[in-house]
Parts: C-alpha cells; structure tokens; sequence
C-alpha cells in the first residue's frame, strides 16, 4: 500500500490568518497553505483553532494548526497532562483543519521540559494525539513537531537535543508509526 500523501504546495506561517493584506500577499507568493500555531493550555478552547480554519477557508487556504502547550502546565502531571493535550488536538481535529503538527522544537527547554528533552519523550505525546486526531478525524493529515536546528546539545545539556540525535531518538522509539509526514524547520 502506498502511505497517503499530503497534497503539495507553498505555504507560509502567519500569526493573524485575517490581518488585512496577509492572504494577498500569499496568494502573490503563489501559497495555497496557512499554518496557525495554536497554544494549549489548562481550559483551553477551540476557538482560536475554528477563527483560524474559518479564515483559510474563507481565503481558498489549506491550514495546518500548529498546536503547542507549554513546558510549564505538565511538571509533574506529565501522563495526565499528554492525555488532557490528545484530548483536545482531537477535538480540533473535528473542526476539519487539513493538517495538526503535534507541538512544535520539543528538542529545546522553552517548549519541552529541561531534563526531560529526548525524542523518546516526545514521541510518547506524538503517538496518543496521533491516535486520537485519527480517530477524531482520519483525514487529518498529521506532522510531527518540527526539531529546531541545532548543534548545541553539548554546551546545553538537559536544556538542548541536537536536531539530528533528536530525530533518531524519535525514529528509534516508533515515531513513524504515529505521523505522516515529520516537520521540518
């Protein structure tokens, strides 16, 4: 079987999806995809998930939603806070965005919490948002948060994985198994 593919084009990262001029200035630039980062928190809604599909929609856009939550509402909560996080990318997932990348540079302490940064960590959340986004939606298309670039893990330890290590460690603990495409920066 070939594994389904997400449908090409360029696309841009925007912050304000109905910001007068920013659709225009894509559809110059020849983008057919919107990415909206989306933050998750304690009570978090879906309303800033349905104004940024809505707006796409509107402007002849796929989105991808971005949805990220922070290192600091899971210390100590982490099981609890992975299920509270699936939840709720699940129920953006009903809403009918084209795509949910799961968090975003989980191999840098500002997104992921310091001391517990690996690919392994990360692709234990990565594997229950995939599950529940697909039993949610199966025609979401979903991403693996994207690693940022760098090389800085020995000058930071705890605090920075190297891209490259990171996604081993992702490939290594089953990663593949739970996207269907890996994000990139």
């Amino acid at each position: 079987l070939i594994p389904q593919m997400a449908p090409a084009g360029l696309g841009g990262h925007v912050e304000g999806p109905s910001r007068p001029g920013t659709q225009d200035a894509m559809r110059a630039a020849g983008m057919v995809w919107m990415k909206v980062q989306i933050r998750f928190g304690p009570g978090a809604g879906t309303g800033d998930a349905e104004n940024a599909i809505a707006a796409a929609r509107a402007g002849g856009f796929k989105i991808l939603l971005g949805v990220v939550g922070s290192p600091r509402d899971w210390d100590g909560v982490e099981d609890d806070y992975i299920r509270r996080y699936s939840e709720f990318v699940a129920r953006i997932a009903t809403l009918g965005p084209d795509a949910i990348e799961v968090w975003n540079e989980p191999n840098l302490a500002r997104e992921w919490p310091s001391g517990q940064i690996s690919g392994s960590n990360y692709t234990r959340l990565l594997q229950r948002s995939y599950n529940a986004i697909k039993s949610a939606n199966p025609n979401v298309f979903v991403i693996s948060a994207a690693p940022a670039p760098t090389g800085a893990e020995a000058a930071f330890p705890g605090d920075v994985v190297n891209d490259d290590n990171f996604l081993r460690q992702m490939v290594n603990a089953g990663a593949l198994n739970f996207t269907d495409c890996a994000g990139m920066h």
